[in-house]
């Protein structure tokens, strides 16, 4: 469906239907997510199984950033890799199973402190490793650095990132992403 800018579709085939439709170049599918091309080295792309998961790809000199895995995307290493050659790193807005899913085709994922109980068994059982994230850390991507900000809400740990350069903001579940998903902590912490 469409809402103002937005499409929604809920499978592959449907996002095909309507690429005539988005501004951004369809650069990936299979059957687990479909990627668009938004500028020269960042990419979004989306999966099918709860409320269109979003993963999102950027590129630096040196190495790209993954942030989130979807639901199941067991293969999205492998699909990253077609988009770029740089080495990955992926970090994870939250630990919602709908943004860790296809962290198993990773060897280790980045995700704050507060938020790595939702992950830690799973992520023991496929033998990848745990980074932690902090509040007002840069990922050095090489010329492109991005921010990571704490902001909690949706769950104690979620967490945006922030492309000052581009004014691009991640946010996963945090706000901007169709509805406002806050359920975590007092409300002076969700202000």
């Amino acid at each position: 469906f469409r809402h103002g800018n937005a499409i929604v579709t809920w499978n592959a085939a449907g996002a095909e239907k309507y690429a005539h439709q988005y501004p951004e170049t369809f650069v990936y599918r299979d059957e687990n997510i479909v990627f668009r091309q938004i500028d020269e080295h960042t990419w979004e792309g989306n999966g099918h199984l709860v409320y269109n998961e979003s993963v999102y790809v950027i590129e630096g000199e040196d190495k790209a950033l993954v942030i989130d895995a979807g639901t199941e995307m067991p293969h999205l290493s492998k699909a990253v890799a077609t988009l770029t050659d740089k080495p990955l790193m992926l970090a994870l807005t939250h630990g919602h199973g709908d943004h860790v899913g296809g962290a198993i085709s990773f060897p280790e994922a980045w995700i704050h402190p507060a938020d790595t109980s939702m992950i830690s068994r799973g992520a023991r059982a496929y033998g990848m490793k745990i980074n932690l994230l902090s509040d007002g850390e840069v990922i050095d991507l090489g010329g492109r650095q991005i921010e990571v900000l704490h902001t909690p809400g949706h769950t104690s740990g979620s967490v945006t990132f922030f492309d000052k350069e581009h004014h691009y903001g991640f946010s996963g579940d945090a706000f901007g992403s169709t509805n406002l998903l806050l359920f975590a902590g007092p409300f002076s912490t969700l202000i």
